[in-house]
């Protein structure tokens, strides 16, 4: 056993070089492993949580009624894939837009008008 540890030592010694060289090609298949699981890992997440974040915003025309609003709701509810419809009358649009721009409400001062299209 002393001689073949002995041996072993000798040959790492008079090759560190080659030994170098195959410590670091074996370091760099690893991270390169490691990027690119870690890239596929995330890829996964993001691919998985893009349908949660993925809204549509549809604007119906001022010649729109409440029935006929109502019967577009009903239709779009009936369909797959669609998880979930809210309807946002002119009124509430627009005490959501004053809601979000309470630091600048200058903007909406002067309106005669609800400004809004019909949603």
């Amino acid at each position: 056993m002393p001689y073949s540890l002995k041996i072993a030592l000798q040959s790492l010694w008079h090759e560190k070089w080659i030994n170098l060289l195959s410590m670091l090609t074996i370091a760099m298949g690893l991270l390169v492993i490691t990027l690119m699981v870690s890239t596929v890992y995330n890829i996964n997440l993001f691919a998985k949580k893009l349908p949660e974040r993925f809204f549509v915003v549809a604007y119906l025309g001022d010649r729109v009624n409440e029935q006929q609003a109502q019967d577009i709701i009903t239709s779009l509810k009936e369909r797959s894939g669609i998880e979930r419809v809210k309807y946002v009358s002119k009124a509430e649009a627009l005490k959501e837009l004053r809601t979000s721009l309470k630091d600048a409400e200058y903007i909406l001062e002067g309106l005669n008008e609800n400004p809004l299209p019909h949603p």
